[in-house]
């Protein structure tokens, strides 16, 4: 890594704490607060900034990243090393080696139930979505996954 690299990382990981503070700050904690957050125009132009920066893809979720699906599927895409910096929201990154071997349509559909299933007073740190995935791909399909 060179010097231009570490100094885009610390500035991008200086960004993150300022973002996460500001958040602390607005109260974004809960699902409820999260999608008022993506309907005012300066919260998600700044949370999607943020989120470019941790290298979440939105290319194919941008346009709908305005609803709480496209948010949790973008977010879902987060590289795992990308986790923990993520603060509250690398709970809803879901492992990389589950996405190798689960189709896409079954994670999107366990991201729907998620969504239906949780109202606007959940915790965005009390949601880990690989659990959930674990758990209702085992109700559904009555097969054995595990991390």
């Amino acid at each position: 890594m060179n010097i231009n690299q570490r100094k885009k990382t610390t500035q991008i990981l200086q960004e993150w704490k300022n973002f996460i503070k500001e958040e602390k700050e607005s109260k974004i904690k809960t699902i409820g607060d999260l999608k008022t957050a993506l309907t005012k125009k300066e919260s998600f132009k700044n949370l999607k900034e943020t989120l470019i920066d941790l290298g979440v893809d939105l290319v194919p979720y941008g346009s709908t990243m305005k609803n709480l699906f496209g948010f949790f599927k973008s977010v879902s895409n987060m590289p795992d090393k990308q986790r923990k910096i993520a603060g509250p929201i690398g709970n809803l990154d879901l492992d990389d080696e589950f996405q190798k071997f689960i189709k896409e349509e079954v994670i999107d559909g366990v991201l729907k139930e998620i969504i239906k299933d949780n109202d606007d007073s959940v915790l965005l740190k009390n949601i880990n979505i690989n659990d959930e995935l674990i758990i209702r791909i085992k109700a559904k399909y009555h097969t054995d996954i595990s991390k």
